[in-house]
């Protein structure tokens, strides 16, 4: 799931489930207000008048309240993240601004825990194991220690296409050439390449 899109599983679901209520609570409504109808339109004398519009009025009101809570839900739905955001619906993208800022300052300790934690929060970024491995090989000058960060954010990268952009970045830093950041977008947007199948041999019996 890209970050700060909403998941439309989860709106579906939610709007599946108010559905639901509505249609538990469209029955008892629809018997109240006709109930209540009789009542009011059947009313004949002074008193007997008074009793059934007293009666007819209290139905009437029973089925509104039955179907207010689901059909103001429903209603409210589409608008609701305007005015009371939901984390689950909306996510900010993550912000590199400051470990960048750490980099440029030699602060390559803070820089790196920053990264780390980006890493964690968006496991579908590319950006942040990128970072991080050419921190520990062009500004640590530590080989062993970019190499066990590309070895930990391989595992961790879920895509084939980001772990194979992510190694096309590891091998341009072994060699000392800049990939540029077009190709590493490029190599992370390849589309993953559809699974085998297996064909089926037929042996020949004489």
């Amino acid at each position: 799931m890209t970050p700060g899109r909403a998941p439309a599983a989860a709106v579906m679901n939610e709007k599946q489930h108010l559905w639901l209520g509505l249609a538990l609570h469209l029955v008892p409504a629809v018997v109240c207000f006709a109930a209540g109808l009789h009542l009011v339109t059947t009313a004949e004398g002074f008193l007997e008048a008074v009793s059934r519009l007293l009666a007819g009025m209290a139905l009437l009101v029973a089925g509104s309240v039955l179907i207010a809570r689901p059909v103001a839900r429903l209603l409210a739905l589409p608008w609701g993240g305007l005015f009371f955001p939901d984390e689950r619906y909306t996510r900010p993208p993550p912000r590199y601004s400051i470990a960048a800022t750490r980099v440029k300052e030699g602060r390559y300790a803070e820089a790196l825990a920053m990264y780390e934690k980006i890493a964690a929060d968006y496991p579908d970024e590319l950006k942040p194991h990128v970072a991080m491995l050419e921190l520990a090989a062009r500004h640590l000058r530590d080989p062993a220690r970019a190499e066990a960060i590309y070895q930990r954010s391989r595992a961790a990268l879920r895509r084939p296409a980001l772990r194979a952009a992510l190694a096309r970045q590891r091998e341009a830093l072994l060699f000392n050439r800049d990939l540029p950041a077009a190709a590493l977008e490029a190599a992370a947007a390849e589309p993953e390449p559809p699974p085998r199948r297996g064909r089926s041999c037929r042996t020949r019996t004489s």
